[in-house]
Parts: structure tokens; sequence; C-alpha cells
């Protein structure tokens, strides 16, 4: 996105799954997509909100504002705030707290559901399948793991991270960050 001239912006930015509540469409339908008020299922961007925000002057007062409208939303349409399933939501808290690593199929068993309806709700609420969000949390945790372990090599941090090996590493990592991990940490001891 390219903006010139005066700009005054105001964005929302959920948990992982939790803007489901609020889209007419699962996000694997709109996952990568500028949105505008009509592809919401709500008229929170009417005019009159849009205006109501133009004449706050801080962004504090803005968000509030916008959060406020939000909570009023959720409150009216409880089916909605309920539409991240439980099951959602341990599987998103398994896949993060396991870093990534941990075995789809022991998931499967701990809730209780079949691969292909765990990857139907990820598709819907988080617009992924669940080996795409473990691929995030994995190269979020060598990222860290970059930053942190400066004294392991680049082998070392892969096998830990759960990649099986270098080249695996390197295509995952720099296809979801962009660069490769031995740039990453250089850039992030440059950094330092």
């Amino acid at each position: 996105m390219e903006l010139s001239g005066q700009v005054d912006a105001l964005g929302i930015r959920f948990w992982p799954g939790s803007g489901r509540a609020f889209l007419k469409s699962p996000l694997s339908e709109i996952l990568g997509q500028t949105l505008t008020p009509a592809d919401l299922s709500l008229a929170l961007l009417s005019d009159e909100l849009a205006q109501r925000l133009a004449l706050l002057p801080t962004a504090p007062e803005r968000i509030a504002l916008l959060e406020t409208r939000l909570m009023q939303y959720l409150a009216g349409h409880e089916s909605l705030a309920k539409a991240m399933e439980t099951r959602m939501k341990y599987a998103l808290h398994w896949i993060t707290a396991q870093k990534g690593q941990g075995e789809i199929r022991n998931l499967l068993t701990e809730i209780d559901i079949s691969q292909r309806q765990l990857e139907r709700l990820f598709q819907q609420n988080l617009g992924m399948s669940p080996k795409n969000y473990s691929i995030l949390q994995r190269t979020a945790f060598a990222r860290e793991l970059l930053k942190q372990e400066t004294d392991k090599s680049l082998t070392e941090i892969g096998y830990h991270a759960g990649f099986y090996d270098q080249a695996h590493f390197i295509r995952e990592f720099k296809q979801v960050i962009g660069i490769t991990p031995g740039s990453f940490r250089s850039k992030a001891l440059q950094g330092r």
C-alpha cells in the first residue's frame, strides 16, 4: 500500500482466529486481501462511525470508540462471539505451546477431531492450514533462537527449532521471513 499526502489511518488486528466473528466469508477466501467496510458482517464502519472517529482528536480516543463498538457488536451477536470453537482455541494454544513442533495427529487425538474437520476449522477461522500455522510458529521460535543463542551454529538452531535438516530450515525460514537465517542473524547482531 502506497500512501501520499497527509494520511490518518486506524487498523484492527485480531488475535489468530478471532476476527472470523466479524467477517462474512471464511478467512481462507479473503487472506491477503484489503477489506472494505462492505466485507464486514456488521455496520461497524458505517459513515456515522467514520465521521465520529474523524472528529476525535487523539488515537486513544478513536481506539476506545472502536473497541466499544466491537464489544457492543459481540454482545448482541453471542453466537458469532462463539464462532471460534473451543477446539479451535485449544488447537491454536497447543500448536503455539509446542512451538510448531508437535505432531498434528497427537492434537487430533487430544481434541477428538478428524484431520479434515481440523483443516476446515483452520481455513475458516485462520485462513490457513494447521501445518502452515505450525510452520509460522516454528519459524518464530527459530527467529528468537537466532537472536538469543548467538554461540550456536545455524544447523544447531535449525534442529532445535524442529527442522529436519539445514536445507529445510533455510527454505522455510526464507519463505516466511523473506531472508535466510544467516542474513537474519547478521542483521539482528548489527542491531544490538
